[in-house]
């Protein structure tokens, strides 16, 4: 990639750094939430921070936009057959399945068990929950749904709809209703709501309880979070739009209805329900995910962050994102051992005894397997066109 255009998409690869660095700390976090006090201290503000404002699922959100900023834009007419899907398998695949083979060794060695044979190949195809088994590592659920929203702009692009700012702002508003309506299990803000799906007002209280859901998940997955989800992904598509200057009038008051949705409908709906019936899992939702948005806008097109260190983390980002559960495992375990107790009663200590080695890992990973997959994409595929961000 020529040296001008790396630079210009340093930014992105810092945003997905901040991404993995915040769903790391929400990890370290939860992990040391068994022993935090009931009553939180001023010194416990890191871990306040972390919890209440949900700092995974601003992260996952955070890369979920990323993947609309940039996937929409690697499909092109005139590409080879199939071009875009082994760029795809070769981005994803080959890290996932490394990441595999760690956590089936991690699993071993921690639990003295195996996984079973069927676990793990389910888990390799990365369908795992279209076979009704779970994930090998809590944060391949993500993955599948990278997957569909590939899916889906590869068949909008076959439509040759791809580039029709209607029709990603169209999904994205579309998307975002369904999860208002579908997520009143988690007492959302649309209490009749229940009435019309037909569950009681126990329900209102299993928070993010799939048992407990009037619609059955399809799969065991939760689709109606699912949908805030695709509507992120396809607002990155519709901002990419609007960042390359091709919406026009319509686009972008299409594009401002959608940032009014999140940025604005969701936390005003958060603070009515808030004062009807509070419920801290509500943050996570109605507050997190636009808080997500906001601040890829911020660092997309506002404060475009281009430090070498932290677009160096960005383009290891992946790496990071699989490798860092089996790590903090490790690390609890070995400290344990120890009898070095600090860093389960400190999420600060934690997070950092957790990257000390996750960086090298994911780095490592990145060089020896990432990176030379995705140049066999590269040169599989034709030339790639100027300006084509980073894959994704």
């Amino acid at each position: 990639m020529p040296r001008s255009t790396e630079h210009r998409l340093m930014h992105i690869d810092s945003i997905r750094a901040i991404a993995a660095l915040l769903v790391v700390m929400i990890h370290c976090s939860s992990a040391v939430a068994p022993v935090r006090p009931a009553v939180l201290r001023p010194a416990d503000a890191v871990d306040w921070l972390i919890q209440n404002l949900d700092f995974g699922r601003i992260g996952v959100v955070l890369f979920f936009v990323i993947s609309g900023f940039v996937i929409p834009s690697s499909l092109r007419d005139g590409g080879r057959r199939g071009e875009f899907w082994v760029r795809r398998v070769l981005r994803l695949y080959p890290a996932y399945w490394v990441s595999i083979a760690v956590a089936v060794g991690v699993h071993l060695w921690l639990a003295g068990s195996p996984w079973s044979v069927r676990v793990v190949l389910a888990n390799a195809t990365m369908l795992q929950g279209l076979f009704h088994v779970g994930d090998v590592d809590g944060v391949y659920w993500t993955l599948k749904l990278e997957l569909a929203f590939y899916a889906a702009c590869w068949v909008l692009h076959r439509l040759g709809l791809l580039r029709r700012a209607w029709v990603l702002e169209g999904l994205a508003t579309s998307l975002l209703l369904v999860f208002l309506f579908y997520l009143d299990y988690w007492s959302g803000p649309f209490g009749f709501a229940r009435q019309w799906i037909g569950h009681g007002p126990s329900a209102a209280h299993a928070v993010g309880s799939i048992a407990h859901h009037p619609i059955p998940g399809l799969l065991n997955m939760n689709w109606g979070n699912f949908c805030a989800y695709f509507a992120a992904m396809f607002t990155g598509a519709a901002l990419r739009r609007w960042h390359d200057d091709e919406l026009g009038a319509p686009g972008a008051a299409g594009l401002f209805a959608v940032l009014s949705i999140w940025l604005a409908l969701l936390p005003l709906l958060w603070a009515i329900r808030e004062r009807q019936l509070p419920d801290p899992g509500l943050i996570s939702m109605f507050l997190s995910m636009p808080i997500a948005v906001a601040l890829f806008i911020a660092l997309a097109f506002v404060v475009k962050i281009r430090a070498r260190l932290l677009a160096l983390v960005g383009m290891a980002s992946y790496s990071l994102y699989l490798l860092h559960p089996m790590v903090l495992d490790v690390v609890l375990t070995l400290a344990r051992d120890a009898h070095w107790h600090a860093p389960a009663h400190s999420t600060p200590l934690l997070i950092l005894v957790c990257l000390a080695p996750s960086l090298p890992l994911a780095g490592l990973l990145f060089w020896t397997v990432e990176r030379p997959a995705i140049a066999a994409g590269r040169r599989w595929s034709k030339s790639r066109p100027a300006g084509e961000p980073s894959p994704g």
